[in-house]
């Protein structure tokens, strides 16, 4: 069922509107809203720049559409964004009935376009990410922020747990994050694990993301980005508390069936295997090579024979031969890499307490 909620409360003009619609008995909702008039007419208000009308504007419209879960008409929502950049901060009130207000702390800030002429809203020195449709703790960025002052690393890393589409939280939850300190070098190490390999569940200076962009139009993006990331970052901090909820949700990206778009998970992967090969961090190559040689042909055993003969799918097994010769040329294969990688399959939590195992050793011989 879908809804037309006009919103003319909103701004006194009758141009903006919201539509809510549902399926599944209720069980599944969805907003979206034009908000032109409102972030006009907020602009005119408060004399905003360009870049704190974006923010303000799109915190607003976020009010709007949230507030219309409220159940009575007395009931008020308040969202206040706090930063550390040069805007300070947002608040917007709204409540059920498409009322919205709200003010940026300094609207006059004005801050030069990114590379691609667009307006770069987040300024502040740390930054962090949370996928729509997951869930954080309230501490989320609070406990992470504390452990990077405390340690002075780069990033901080929070343990996760996956939830249904409910929000009920998945058996099978393991703290895989102690609260340690992990210089590059481990860091590096532990690319190969998941938790490593996503921008959420993590807090990061700003110099680390620094004219950083995802690739377009590639699946698999955040395996792509986050070793150039940790290429940069010094050391990061773990935090043992599960402060981020990753949702599963059915027919996601994730949970799609295999096509040639499949293949950016074995580019993505070589991105990971080319950064610890650059870095010399040998005893995580079988680790990184297991994926991208299981993908492979796994992915072509489910093509057409069509698209076998694709591009795409030689330059997928391009990949893999490149990444077979770096290994053997960086003498990665040895007992004690190829249990490490079995370990890692096998395991995350395992693998993750195989390396700390190891650099305790390596630090007594030092």
């Amino acid at each position: 069922m879908m809804e037309k909620i006009k919103a003319g409360e909103i701004t006194g003009q009758t141009g903006d509107y919201m539509l809510r619609a549902t399926a599944a008995n209720g069980q599944i909702r969805a907003f979206a809203a034009t908000s032109r008039d409102l972030v006009e007419k907020a602009r005119q208000a408060h004399n905003t720049s360009p870049v704190a009308t974006a923010a303000l504007g799109r915190l607003m419209t976020a009010g709007v559409m949230m507030g219309s879960m409220m159940k009575a008409d007395s009931d008020l929502l308040t969202i206040r964004v706090e930063g550390d950049g040069p805007i300070g901060g947002l608040t917007v009130t709204a409540d059920k009935n498409g009322n919205v207000k709200g003010y940026a702390f300094h609207p006059e800030v004005m801050l030069p376009p990114n590379a691609k002429g667009k307006l770069d809203a987040a300024q502040g020195n740390w930054i962090a990410f949370v996928d729509s449709d997951d869930t954080a703790a309230p501490e989320y960025l609070e406990k992470m922020h504390k452990a990077v002052l405390e340690t002075g690393a780069d990033f901080a890393i929070c343990s996760s747990q996956c939830i249904d589409e409910t929000g009920k939280t998945l058996a099978g939850g393991e703290h895989r994050l102690l609260n340690e300190f992990l210089p590059q070098e481990e860091v590096l190490r532990r690319m190969v694990v998941s938790d490593f390999q996503v921008p959420w569940n993590k807090l990061y200076r700003r110099k680390l993301l620094e004219n950083l962009r995802y690739p377009e139009n590639k699946a698999f993006e955040d395996t792509c980005l986050m070793p150039v990331i940790y290429a940069r970052a010094a050391s990061a901090c773990g935090v043992w508390d599960f402060l981020y909820n990753y949702r599963i949700v059915t027919g996601s990206a994730m949970h799609r069936k295999t096509t040639l778009k499949t293949l950016d998970w074995v580019e993505a992967w070589y991105r990971l295997f080319d950064v610890l090969y650059q870095n010399g961090i040998r005893a995580a190559l079988c680790a990184a090579y297991r994926p991208i040689l299981t993908a492979v042909w796994d992915i072509w055993l489910h093509l057409t024979p069509e698209e076998r003969k694709s591009p795409r799918m030689k330059e997928a097994f391009a990949y893999e031969r490149t990444a077979r010769h770096r290994l053997m040329q960086a003498r990665g294969v040895t007992l004690k890499n190829l249990w490490a990688a079995v370990v890692c399959a096998a395991s995350a939590c395992s693998y993750l307490d195989l390396c700390r195992k190891r650099a305790e050793r390596r630090q007594k011989t030092t």
